[in-house]
């Protein structure tokens, strides 16, 4: 994964003063890592800026050998479903940190601050769609609770382990840029670069008016694997092959903080990742045959950037929304346990 690197070295020029720095972190049973801002304390005390989940409803690949292209689209999923799924979501983190002793500064009261409507113009408004046709993915991105979607402090993490893996039958190593598809769910072209100081000096303003620790949520929930069956000799080419598989993924579901007094420029380094995925269970999928979308190669990536024919795809998937919901909500219990403990016990 690729950092902006341009955009960090100017926020660091933001700094002034004494800059709090950020400290190596992890979570009691090891499903989050990264770094915490050094003020252990103010960590008791944390304010809900910017709260997303992004649903990873395309997702395709290409053979290396034939470019032949296959796709997968969840087509019953609108923004207005997925509304609940997020709030759900935010209302239990908030549960969840509250029992761990940690401080919830009231929804409202973040959302009447001037810095929030400054968070907002820098930001994406809810309901978002990203198309990264590198990636051969389309994501859906819903906010909770009218918050903003701020994707710079929470873009992709490196993490040891990258568990995403291609169905029964196919080679990886057959694949275009399967690496990168396997690791990555937002290109970093999609962060906010003209909007970044923007961004920071709000989260700043947030964490000085209300003496907290500001925290940046995102949530990243692919819900199928996708692969590719070579077939041997004349009687038929290559075939698709779809496997569902919904969970919270590995290094895009990210946790960021800010904390008054710190260094804006240090914010994009104060994250905390899931290091492996955790399964959304007791889900029911219907796959059925669609049309092809554009084809693969350099034809197909120039159709992908221009949207054309996303409306196809040679799987359509239909998922059951309230069973989404429900193992959702059971999935991220056990991660936001995990968050709400290691924020508690940050010495």
């Amino acid at each position: 994964m690729k950092r902006v690197l341009s955009t960090l070295a100017l926020a660091a020029t933001l700094a002034c003063g004494a800059a709090l720095g950020a400290t190596d972190a992890e979570s009691p049973q090891g499903l989050l890592r990264g770094k915490l801002p050094d003020n252990a304390a103010a960590l008791n005390r944390v304010a809900i800026s910017s709260f997303f989940v992004q649903v990873v409803t395309d997702f395709g690949v290409e053979m290396k050998r034939s470019s032949n292209t296959f796709y997968s689209k969840v087509h019953n999923l609108s923004a207005e479903q997925l509304l609940p799924l997020a709030d759900g979501l935010y209302t239990l983190l908030t549960q969840e940190l509250a029992a761990a002793g940690i401080e919830v500064v009231a929804a409202d009261r973040v959302a009447a601050l001037a810095a929030m409507a400054d968070l907002h113009k820098a930001g994406r408004q809810s309901p978002s769609v990203i198309n990264d046709s590198t990636l051969k993915k389309i994501s859906t991105l819903v906010a909770a609770k009218g918050l903003p979607i701020v994707l710079f402090q929470v873009q992709d993490q490196r993490v040891p382990k990258y568990f995403t893996d291609v169905p029964e039958g196919t080679y990886s190593n057959q694949l275009v840029n399967w690496e990168q598809q396997s690791r990555e769910w937002l290109m970093a072209g999609n962060l906010e670069t003209f909007g970044m100081v923007g961004i920071l000096t709000a989260q700043q303003k947030l964490a000085d008016e209300l003496q907290a620790t500001v925290l940046t949520v995102r949530l990243t929930v692919p819900l199928v694997d996708m692969g590719i069956e070579r077939k041997i000799g004349f009687s038929g080419g290559d075939a698709g092959k779809v496997r569902p598989n919904p969970r919270l993924v590995e290094a895009g579901t990210v946790f960021s903080f800010a904390q008054a007094g710190g260094n804006p420029g240090h914010m994009a380094q104060q994250v905390l990742a899931l290091q492996k995925p955790l399964p959304i269970q007791d889900v029911k999928f219907e796959v059925e045959a669609g049309a092809p979308r554009d084809g693969g190669g350099l034809i197909g990536a120039l159709f992908g950037a221009a949207r054309a024919n996303t409306d196809k795809a040679d799987f359509m998937v239909k998922v059951d929304a309230a069973q989404l919901q429900a193992g959702a909500l059971a999935a991220a219990t056990t991660l936001f346990k995990e968050l709400a403990q290691t924020l508690a016990a940050a010495k």
